[in-house]
């Protein structure tokens, strides 16, 4: 049970703030704070229409959103626009500003982040130019910079593209070949801040960017994983299970005890082997949506092996010393986590019904992962 007060990490809250679980899928009308619904993929990019893309992307349409400021006192331009850009980090600045504090650069003797942003407030009161060098963005491994009228942008693992804001800013004509020596600069210049701000590498799930700007490819390949039990893959090393059917099999060296076993993905796609009350429980995540199978009784004291095998039709055998303990459909992953794999723990966002790490309790020798 979650207390009312807890904080919840998954993506979709399982219960509302008073404690009634939170319901989606076909169906389910939106409205009810115990309600949860999203319009999919096709609706999203209509809805930012003509901006490219939608959230999670840096592309226009995942990042525009307008700003309205309201401060009679100080600003007394009113129902006016402002069309300069400006960025969610900008907000910090403006308040230390309209403050007049001063941001400090040490707190319980540990050196603070340099604020990034600038403050809004020339822009707001005289429309004055603000002064900055560029803005940047990092977002689930895509990345950009805005310098001027140029805006430098790319998808995870994908070449940079260049468009001209003033002329162009739908995104519809790229820049990029026609313009090397202005992408080579810009690429640089987002290298450089990305070190400053600490955001290289770009999570334990993503390839970092190389030289020219093109990050590390997905692990295509490999099909077969012989994993230790502290083993902890990023997203580009992980096994690439989206719409593949696979096999675990992990070898303990005591009685199964709780805890996640391996774990790939989070709260939004992936998989998670993991025990609670003595019984196996295999979880999925697809788009958000959890499905569990899990055993009607504990695992005997005497096992020492558990398998898991997802066929190409999407149903999942559980197994203990290779003797079925349950059966039933769950699906293939419909895409590639975000989140990298992990044995022994789920350490970012849980794909099971329980907090993340959960760290396993069980003396785990080793995993074997396999791509069917």
């Amino acid at each position: 049970m979650i207390t009312n007060d807890a904080l919840q990490r998954d993506m979709i809250p399982r219960q509302t703030r008073d404690g009634f679980p939170v319901v989606m899928g076909p169906g389910i009308l939106p409205g009810p704070a115990d309600t949860y619904i999203a319009y999919g993929r096709g609706w999203a990019n209509t809805s930012n229409t003509p901006f490219r893309e939608y959230k999670h992307w840096v592309h226009e349409g995942g990042i525009s959103t307008p700003l309205i400021v309201h401060w009679p006192q100080q600003i007394k331009s009113h129902g006016e626009l402002r069309r300069q850009p400006g960025h969610l980090i900008d907000i910090m600045a403006t308040c230390v500003d309209a403050a007049d504090a001063e941001y400090p650069q040490r707190r319980n003797e540990i050196d603070i982040q340099p604020i990034e942003g600038v403050s809004l407030l020339p822009a707001c009161s005289d429309n004055a130019e603000l002064a900055r060098e560029a803005i940047y963005w990092e977002h689930e491994g895509n990345r950009a910079i805005r310098a001027g009228k140029w805006k430098l942008v790319a998808k995870e693992n994908r070449p940079w593209e260049l468009y001209d804001m003033n002329a162009d800013r739908a995104e519809a004509r790229d820049l990029a070949a026609e313009r090397p020596e202005l992408v080579a600069k810009l690429d640089a210049q987002w290298t450089r801040w990305a070190e400053r701000a600490n955001v290289l590498p770009l999570g334990s799930w993503r390839g970092k960017p190389k030289a020219d700007g093109k990050s590390t490819k997905l692990n295509r390949q490999q099909t077969r994983f012989e994993l230790p039990a502290d083993a902890d893959l990023p997203r580009d090393r992980a096994p690439m299970i989206e719409n593949r059917p696979f096999a675990v099999e992990v070898t303990l060296d005591r009685p199964l005890a709780d805890g996640v076993l391996i774990a790939q993905g989070g709260s939004a796609e992936g998989f998670s082997l993991y025990a609670r009350d003595g019984k196996l429980i295999f979880a999925t995540r697809r788009g958000g949506k959890l499905q569990q199978i899990e055993s009607n009784e504990p695992i005997d004291a005497d096992v020492r092996a558990i398998q898991v095998r997802l066929d190409a039709k999407g149903y999942v055998t559980l197994a203990a010393n290779k003797q079925s303990v349950a059966h039933g459909k769950v699906g293939l992953l419909s895409a590639m986590p975000l989140d990298g794999l992990q044995v022994g723990r789920d350490e970012t966002g849980a794909v099971g019904e329980y907090e993340a790490p959960n760290a396993s309790k069980s003396k785990i020798v080793k995993v074997l992962l396999e791509l069917l």
